[in-house]
């Protein structure tokens, strides 16, 4: 065997070295695009469980705030009624204080057709400043319902509007819009307390006395 024979079979040409180079620069390509694909995945679940998780938490302090209104009797010579007020964009009302300070807040909940805010202030606040805000984007539209008895209904029916009742609804229902990749699920809340400790109870009536 010539020497010639014996170095060809020793090692690799030219050709097939530039070939092995090539498979091996598009292995390279097709595994860091596998990897890129996989970490632009993983971010996008991580991105939607924390938007997910944002949106439940932000529900849940809604659920939470609206079910411990605190109905403040308003004794008004010419339309008596709680301090809540509930329209079908807004609601107002009042509950215990965010700071945990014993005091009742008097809190905001609305949207501006893309950030939805609960802002509050102390019930006894010389400023109209708010003291607490909590905000989350992404979520606009909001609509409030209310289901009650109001005066002149004999029995209790879903209404628009909850303004200058004497008594609180049993039950508010919160939808909104949601923004892309945002679930926005409808909360329905039933205030815990239904009169204020100022309330003389009505047994026939099932209100208090004089509302």
């Amino acid at each position: 065997m010539s020497s010639a024979r014996q170095e060809r079979e020793a090692g690799f040409t030219l050709l097939e070295l530039l070939v092995a180079m090539m498979l091996l620069a598009m292995l390279s390509l097709l595994l860091f695009g596998s990897l890129k694909f996989g970490r632009q995945v993983w971010s996008t679940a991580a991105d939607g469980t924390i938007g997910t998780n944002a949106v439940r938490a932000f529900q849940n302090e809604i659920r939470e705030d609206v079910a411990r209104a605190y109905p403040v009797f308003i004794p008004d010579a010419v339309h008596p009624h709680v301090d809540f007020d509930g329209g079908p964009s807004q609601l107002m009302l009042l509950a215990p204080a965010h700071d945990a300070s014993g005091g009742l807040e008097r809190l905001v909940i609305g949207s501006d057709g893309d950030v939805t805010t609960i802002a509050g202030r102390r019930e006894l606040a010389n400023n109209a400043a708010a003291t607490y805000v909590r905000s989350l984007k992404g979520v606009g539209g909001m609509r409030f319902n209310y289901f009650g008895q109001i005066k002149g209904e004999d029995v209790p029916a879903w209404h628009g509007e909850w303004r200058q009742q004497t008594r609180l609804p049993l039950l508010v229902r919160i939808s909104a819009v949601a923004g892309k990749g945002v679930a926005w699920p409808t909360i329905v809340v039933s205030p815990r307390i239904a009169a204020d400790p100022t309330c003389v109870y009505d047994a026939a009536t099932g209100f208090c006395l004089g509302r």
